[in-house]
């Protein structure tokens, strides 16, 4: 042992956590482990999208893991548990359908499309039919008990365009408190 040092300190000062300190870790670490995500994989339905009003993407088909969120894949959202900063994770392929090209782009949204976060979208040219693109999105935002997390795109045709969001993987991960 070195004089004035603590039993559990290193020479250099560096003291060693103990179990009341890993309690307190324990404690932190429960109190932030809030996350959850929808996913859609090898989705064949089409989502008609046009420049007069966005459209929710609504093509997800599993629930994946969640602890302190309740996603639903049917309604095509996350419902918020735990109110905080949450890190977006968006990643996404999707495909042109119409016989034109066109600009997609989709952005997060809660409380049905009411409320944007406009740190967290995407913009994605599609040329001609079958074209496919992919896409990441990712920010943090800040989301109060009862929000739902959704994923809302639209085009900048007048006509209506079909695309295919083939892969879609809405993730959350609170990282924060209000």
């Amino acid at each position: 042992m070195v004089p004035g040092l603590a039993a559990n300190a290193h020479p250099t000062n560096f003291v060693l956590p103990n179990q009341s300190g890993m309690e307190n870790n324990s404690r932190f670490l429960n109190e932030m482990q809030v996350y959850g995500e929808i996913w859609v994989k090898d989705n064949t339905t089409e989502t008609t999208l046009n420049s007069a009003a966005k459209a929710q993407i609504l093509v997800f088909t599993d629930d994946g893991d969640a602890e302190g969120s309740k996603p639903e894949f049917e309604e095509g959202h996350i419902e918020i548990k735990k109110a905080g900063k949450y890190m977006v994770n968006v990643a996404m392929s999707m495909s042109n359908t119409a016989g034109q090209g066109h600009v997609v782009s989709v952005g997060l949204f809660v409380n049905n499309g009411e409320d944007p976060f406009n740190n967290v979208h995407a913009g994605r040219g599609l040329t001609t039919a079958s074209t496919v693109g992919n896409a990441h999105m990712s920010g943090i935002c800040n989301f109060d008990v009862g929000d739902t997390v959704e994923l809302w795109a639209i085009t900048d045709s007048g006509q209506d365009r079909n695309v295919l969001f083939e892969d879609v993987t809405l993730s959350i991960t609170r990282v924060g408190k209000l």
